[in-house]
This record gives C-alpha cells, structure tokens and sequence, in this order.
C-alpha cells in the first residue's frame, strides 16, 4: 500500500520560521502605517470642517488661497468636467441661456417665521405663490455646484435677470438689505409693480419718490414699464398733464421716460411692454 500523505492543520506553513517572522513584520508595518494615514485623515477633516469661510468686503468667497486639501479636486474639476473643459467663452454663453432672461418676483413673507421672500420663476412675467414653501430657483443654486462654476457665476442670476419689485423701497427694505454688495451690485434690470410705479412717476411731494432706484442698486441700468403701470400714470395723471387729452401712447412714453431720467440719470434705459407682451425700448430723449 503507497504511504498516504498525512494532512497539514489549517494555517501551518511549510515556510521556514524566519521568513514567517519577516512577512509578519512586514504586515504589522502596513498595518501601522494605514491607520498612522487614518488618524492623519481623521484629523484633516477635522480641520476642514473647523476652518472659517474667507469672504470679501462685498460677501463673496473669497478663492484666492485654496485649501490644499481640495487641490486635487479642483484640478479633476478643470481637466475631467465636459463643462469646464469648454474655453470661457462658451462657458459664459451657456451659462447665459441656461439662467438668464427670466424674470422674478421678491416678495415678503410676513406668516412665515423661516422664509423671508419667495421667488417664482416664470419665461414671461413673473407671479406670486400662495403657497408655504416655494424653493430658491436653480439659477440661484448654480455657483454651489463646485469653486470655479462659483467664480464664474456667483453674482450671474442678479445680473442676467429681472426683478419685479415694489418701489416702495420701505417695503423691500428688509429684503434687499439680506443681498450681499456684491448681488445688489450685479442687478441691472428691474420691473417696479404699477401702483408703486405710478406714484414714483407722478406724485413730487410722495415720499415714495425720494429713494430711488439707484440709491438701493447703484448699477442698476434697466427699468420695465409694466402695460398696466402706462394705462395708471395715464388715468390718474391726463387732467393735470393732458388737459386737452390730446397726447399719444409714444407721447406719454416719451413724458415717463423724461421723469425716470431725471431721477435716476440720463444713462438709465427705460423699456415699455407691449401690448403683445413684448418689451420695447424707448428711444434717449433729445
């Protein structure tokens, strides 16, 4: 009968002991070295959750000292996204298409302990919710996808849009005192309501008029004449300014036009809607 061979325990080795003693030691050494490189990793996102948000003067991040810590990421970001692989100027113009040409309401919310305004986003004129939770637009959320979308579109949405507003300046107080410089600086484009409008145009000795646009957004380049604000100023005002009742359409425009110049700057762009819903320019008065 041939000899059988005899099993071996589970886990005995037919290495000699010195090697054994050499692989372990090798294996304690990782060892030792994964959890050195754990408790160097605990203690990073332990101070990256601690380290305090640099802003500017105006309220933005300030990005000019990266943390080492997100180097790599930025760098991943810059060479792998389809996005911003793209040279600027693409970038700029699809940004453009993507968040720019709407218009949005502010409004105050005075049941609401937790939101302070409440913003709509529509392609045509924008309109007030009754509703108790209406979320901040996409626009507004695009700088936080990642540090250069944020340096390229922090301030885009205030810039690219326009923002329908009562003029009563008294009433947006508190609203737009919650913008940073830096978004109040970057409207250039807003749409007052009609009734405010009115009174801002016609009434010299209302306190409405006395704040202007510009006194709250300094860059402001664009005012909206709402249809219904035109047909209000011509109501309530043709006795007074047309008695005859003789002025055109294009002659009360022309007459708004000179009153929103004269308190706002001769540089400021006054654009009536339509009839169609359109909005066309006025032309500079001579």
């Amino acid at each position: 009968m041939a000899p059988t061979k005899s099993a071996r325990p589970w886990g005995t080795s037919k290495l000699p002991a010195a090697q054994i003693s050499a692989l372990m030691n090798k294996i304690t050494k990782a060892t030792k070295s994964r959890k050195k490189l754990a408790r160097r990793s605990a203690g990073a996102i332990t101070n990256h959750a601690q380290a305090t948000v640099q802003l500017l003067e105006d309220g933005r991040v300030d990005l000019g000292r990266p943390p080492e810590h997100i180097t790599a990421v930025m760098t991943a970001n810059a060479t792998r996204s389809p996005l911003l692989r793209l040279p600027g100027e693409l970038r700029n113009k699809i940004y453009e298409y993507a968040i720019g040409s709407y218009y949005y309401h502010l409004d105050e919310v005075t049941h609401s302990k937790t939101e302070k305004s409440r913003w709509v986003k529509t392609v045509g004129r924008a309109y007030y919710s009754p509703k108790d939770k209406m979320p901040q637009p996409t626009a507004f959320h695009l700088p936080e996808v990642c540090r250069q979308i944020y340096s390229e579109t922090a301030t885009l949405a205030y810039n690219l849009n326009t923002f329908i507003l009562e003029f009563d300046i008294g009433g947006n107080k508190d609203l737009i005192k919650n913008l940073l410089p830096a978004q109040k600086n970057a409207i250039r484009s807003v749409m007052p309501q009609s009734i405010f409008f009115e009174r801002y145009v016609a009434y010299k000795d209302s306190d409405v008029h006395k704040n202007t646009f510009r006194a709250t957004l300094p860059h402001l380049r664009r005012v909206e004449v709402p249809e219904d604000a035109l047909s209000l100023i011509t109501t309530f005002n043709g006795s007074t300014i047309d008695p005859a009742r003789s002025w055109t359409l294009e002659m009360w425009q022309k007459w708004v036009d000179e009153q929103v110049k004269k308190k706002e700057g001769d540089d400021i762009e006054v654009v009536f809607e339509n009839y169609d819903g359109e909005q066309a320019a006025h032309p500079s008065v001579g």
